[in-house]
C-alpha cells in the first residue's frame, strides 16, 4: 500500500526522521519532492534513500524531482489542492505562505510521540508553535569589496564583526556620489533578497 500522511513534512532530515519513527510499519510508501536531486552528483540523494531503506526494510521513498522554479510551483499547487507529498523539500522562504494554507504538519506531537532527540538537528523551524521544518543544510553568501574605495576610505582589511562591518560601510559611503559602502539584492518580487543578506545577520545574533 501507499501511506500518505497530509499535510506534508519537510526536508529530507525530517523525512528521515519521519522513516525512523514510522520503521514498524510494512509495505510503506512515501513520496518525497525536492529539487535537490538534480543538482546533487548523479545518484546520490537516491544512494541515500537506498541507505534508508535498508535500514528501515518495509519502507520505500519514492523521489519527485525537478528544476527549483517547478518544485516550487509543483509544492504551491499542492498546497492548495490538498495533494502536497509526505515529505517537501522547501525553501524557508515558502514556509510561511504554506503554514498560513494550513499545508504543514506541526512536528511536536509527532517528535514527542517517538521520543525524537531533538539535539540530533541544527535547529527546529517554528511557527505559531508549530514545528514545521528542519534546515538541513547551510550556504556562504559571498560579500564582493570594491577594494579600491576602501582603500580610498581608509578601509584597510575586511570586517570581522558586525560594528566592524558598520564603520566600514560608514566609511565606504559618499550619498552625494551615489556610492554606499553596503548594497542588497533586493527584489520586489521575491523576497530571496531579504531572507539571504538581511535575515543571515538576524539568524546569527540569536
Amino acid at each position: 500500500m501507499t501511506f500518505r500522511i497530509k499535510p506534508a513534512m519537510l526536508k529530507i532530515a525530517a523525512a528521515a526522521w519521519l522513516l525512523g519513527a514510522t520503521g514498524a510499519m510494512a509495505d510503506t510508501t512515501l513520496e518525497f519532492t525536492q529539487w535537490w536531486e538534480p543538482e546533487l552528483p548523479a545518484g546520490s540523494l537516491r544512494a541515500i534513500m537506498d541507505d534508508f531503506e535498508a535500514a528501515n526494510p518495509g519502507i520505500k521513498v519514492t523521489l519527485v524531482s525537478g528544476p527549483y522554479a517547478t518544485t516550487r510551483d509543483q509544492i504551491s499547487v499542492g498546497a492548495a489542492t490538498g495533494t502536497l507529498s509526505d515529505v517537501v523539500g522547501l525553501d524557508g522562504a515558502w514556509v510561511n505562505n504554506l503554514n498560513a494554507q494550513s499545508a504543514l504538519a506541526d512536528m511536536n506531537p509527532m517528535m514527542d510521540a517517538s521520543a525524537f532527540d531533538k539535539s540530533q538537528v541544527a535547529d527546529i523551524i517554528k511557527v505559531d508553535g508549530k514545528a514545521v521544518m528542519f534546515p538541513v543544510a547551510s550556504f556562504v553568501y559571498p560579500v564582493f569589496v570594491n577594494l579600491d574605495l576602501a582603500a580610498q576610505a581608509g578601509v584597510t582589511k575586511l570586517p570581522s564583526t558586525r560594528a566592524e562591518f558598520l564603520e566600514a560601510a560608514k566609511k565606504m559611503t559618499i550619498a552625494d556620489k551615489n556610492q554606499y559602502g553596503w548594497v542588497l539584492p533586493l527584489s520586489l518580487q521575491t523576497p530571496s533578497g531579504v531572507q539571504n543578506d538581511m535575515m543571515s545577520w538576524v539568524w546569527a545574533s540569536g
